[in-house]
């Protein structure tokens, strides 16, 4: 995949480190196979668990995550205008990182 980022998928989350792998597995499997470029931007808003360090070890395969760390819990709405902001792909959306809605 090449050229300009297409989707921005922003996922705030907070102490999600036993959720959040089988739904990054599912978005990232859904947007390959749409071939179109992506990002995933995963914010860790101030989680106390091991969020990031899942993350991060998902990420170190799969170069569309990206993972925004946020050092103190500021809540959802700031978790989503972080990930927004950092965002360049023409379409923009977010979900929750427990993955109830699935991609």
């Amino acid at each position: 995949m090449s050229g300009t980022i297409q989707w921005s998928i922003v996922l705030p989350a907070y102490n999600e480190a036993a959720r959040i792998l089988p739904y990054l597995r599912s978005i990232t499997s859904f947007m390959q196979d749409r071939g179109q470029p992506y990002e995933v931007l995963v914010v860790d808003d101030g989680s106390t668990d091991s969020t990031a360090a899942v993350v991060e070890s998902f990420a170190s395969s799969t170069p569309e995550i990206q993972l925004l760390r946020v050092p103190v819990r500021r809540g959802k709405g700031a978790a989503v205008r972080r990930g927004m902001h950092s965002a360049v792909g023409r379409l923009q959306l977010f979900a929750d990182a427990d993955g109830a809605t699935p991609i």
